[in-house]
């Protein structure tokens, strides 16, 4: 018979993003690690993990995690309409990764499908993520910064070769910590914040008694812009919402050519970059009558990418009004990303029906919770949130006869920060003006 099932907590926050799992029966000490595989009528679940990745499945699984953002994205806009978001798919996508590498059955199929990287193997989708890690530097001018954690109930203990696969593939480590003591979650907390440089100070506010481990992965990005506002230009200005209504913003206004530029049928966007780096952030902005949903509903990895064939660089200038904001996820959505992820098809986590059966040491968890917070601050100078910075300078030019094209965020807008080389996308939101 299947043992006794016991819960799993994941929660993604800011860029952050963090998974809890609850565990079940064993407690033989109070270490992290400890036993094998768990077995159901004597047959021990050993995974074949296939081979190593391929620059072919590299660039396919880049795809994958840009059309699990868009899905992503798409839905919990739709649950949140005309209110301003910020999100990291990848974050929660590298929590789900990890998830698979315990996973069997139909909860993996539903896992890969949902992901995008159906059919793959799960060394090839761990590399994956290994190499996205190793893509952190925390001395790099523009810095992206990921990181992940563990943290299991003491009397519990994760399955060795789980915590040895999160090791190597995610440089996480396994912890014991007595989840009774109001310290454990404050020394969580810590973590949040110290890999978030502050802003994500909390995740945890009390762990459950029915909670025996969890699962954290985090990031962080701080940017400066190549061409960065001047702080002295910034002045108020009218923002009007989908509804009418107008408000006031402070909005940030330079003239550069140091952007890319384009202007189709329904939109205008926008890509600048980040100081000595691949970084960018790429701006959409509805024209005539559409909303940020239609730009959204016609968004894919195909049609992103391809923007950037189609952008010009201004001559001489463009003139760029873009506010300057603070977004973090509303409350309701922090606690709501399992409805999120219920309807683009993971199913079978959250009840008897999971197949978690590698995780935990003699344990058959479910997933309780899945949870996402989230916080961008872009200024003159950058952006930053487990997120990013940006900063732009005013340009000028001599006379011209033709007009200055003009970005004029002045409404709604999609934002979404990317690297140019992968292409992949590890921030992305909408700005409603509050």
């Amino acid at each position: 018979m299947r043992m006794k099932t016991r819960k799993i907590l994941l929660m993604t926050f800011g860029l952050l993003l963090a998974t809890a799992g609850l565990t079940s029966c064993s407690s033989d000490d109070n270490e992290a690690t400890g036993g094998n595989g768990n077995t159901e009528n004597g047959t021990e679940y050993v995974d074949d993990k296939g081979g190593a990745l391929t620059a072919a499945q590299e660039q396919a699984y880049n795809m994958s995690v840009n059309g699990f953002a868009f899905n992503m994205f798409r839905t919990m806009m739709a649950e949140h309409p005309q209110q301003s978001l910020v999100s990291s798919p990848l974050s929660a996508a590298c929590v789900l990764a990890m998830l698979n590498d315990g996973a069997w059955g139909t909860t993996r199929e539903e896992l890969l499908t949902v992901l995008g990287f159906k059919d793959s193997k799960t060394r090839a989708m761990n590399e994956y993520f290994q190499k996205l890690m190793k893509a952190s530097d925390p001395n790099a001018v523009t810095k992206l910064l990921l990181a992940n954690a563990m943290f299991v109930r003491k009397g519990y203990k994760f399955n060795p070769t789980f915590v040895n696969d999160m090791k190597l593939y995610y440089d996480g480590k396994a912890e014991a910590l007595d989840f009774s003591l109001q310290e454990s979650a404050s020394y969580i907390n810590d973590w949040c914040s110290q890999k978030t440089n502050g802003l994500i100070p909390e995740m945890v506010r009390q762990i459950s008694p029915n909670t025996i481990a969890m699962l954290f992965n985090a990031i962080y990005f701080c940017g400066k812009w190549k061409s960065p506002f001047e702080k002295d230009h910034t002045n108020y200005a009218a923002f009007t919402d989908e509804t009418g209504n107008s408000h006031q913003v402070e909005m940030m206004v330079q003239g550069t050519s140091d952007v890319g530029y384009f202007e189709g049928d329904d939109y205008k966007a926008l890509r600048m970059d980040y100081e000595q780096s691949d970084y960018c952030m790429t701006l959409l902005l509805p024209t005539g009558s559409k909303r940020v949903s239609d730009i959204l509903g016609t968004l894919s990895d195909e049609s992103f990418r391809a923007l950037d064939t189609k952008y010009t660089k201004p001559d001489p200038i463009a003139i760029i009004h873009l506010p300057r904001f603070t977004v973090e996820t509303p409350d309701e959505t922090v606690e709501n990303l399992e409805g999120i992820l219920r309807k683009m098809g993971i199913t079978t986590i959250w009840n008897e029906k999971a197949e978690l059966p590698n995780i935990l040491k003699d344990a058959w968890p479910t997933v309780s919770q899945v949870r996402q917070k989230a916080k961008i601050m872009v200024t003159e100078d950058g952006t930053e949130a487990a997120a990013i910075t940006q900063t732009g300078m005013d340009g000028s030019a001599g006379p011209s006869s033709q007009p200055f094209p003009e970005f004029n965020a002045n409404h709604p807008f999609v934002y979404i920060i990317s690297n140019r080389t992968s292409g992949v996308i590890y921030f992305i939101g909408t700005y409603h003006g509050k």
